[in-house]
């Protein structure tokens, strides 16, 4: 069971790699304000870097991860010890583990909830794509219980009008750079105005 999970978090740092590298020339392109000494692709290329550091680190331990298991496996003596430890059955552990883990579709909903993101902002604008698409985000990350859902969508619009009024604070008022208000918010402001 550890063998495929290790194989998943290798493919999606490779992925995220990809995408990263992906992003950074896409944003080396954009263009830079003759006022300005940094442009709209700023923030975009240190996320890029940020993102391709993490995915190296999950490399390394997803490598790390897998000779320990080897490890583990050419000595059972190792688990025996370790479940007298714990004072618990390795079959228990492992049932313990897999009630933990995401069913097989998750990393492919959750590519498709960042494509959607993506796809929607010009139609939703970035505040209405920015409080939906992280508290669909928090939801889908966060626990299976039933009854902790309702405040996983309370917490996740709670972070997404946070951080929309954040990321416009930083970027409008700022730096001068504008947000995408999409095709839904300008109707809105001109159905209302």
């Amino acid at each position: 069971m550890r063998r495929s999970f290790v194989n998943a978090d290798f493919v999606i740092a490779v992925a995220f790699t990809v995408f990263a590298v992906w992003v950074y020339i896409v944003a080396r392109g954009f263009p830079v304000p003759s006022w300005a000494t940094v442009g709209a692709g700023f923030v975009p290329r240190i996320l890029a870097v940020l993102l391709i550091i993490l995915s190296a680190s999950l490399v390394l331990q997803t490598v790390l991860a897998k000779k320990a298991v080897e490890k583990a496996r050419k000595t059972d003596a190792d688990a025996d010890t370790l479940s007298e430890k714990l004072n618990v059955s390795l079959e228990e552990a492992e049932r313990l583990q897999r009630s933990e883990q995401k069913p097989w579709f998750f990393t492919p909903v959750l590519f498709g909830v960042f494509v959607l993101y993506y796809l929607s902002l010009p139609y939703l604008g970035y505040f209405l794509t920015k409080i939906l698409g992280t508290t669909v985000l928090i939801v889908l990350i966060g626990t299976s219980d039933k009854a902790a859902l309702r405040g996983l969508v309370y917490k996740g619009f709670a972070i997404g009008v946070g951080l929309s009024v954040f990321v416009y604070i930083l970027f409008q008022r700022f730096m001068y750079i504008r947000l995408p208000r999409g095709v839904v918010v300008r109707w809105l402001i001109g159905f209302f105005s």
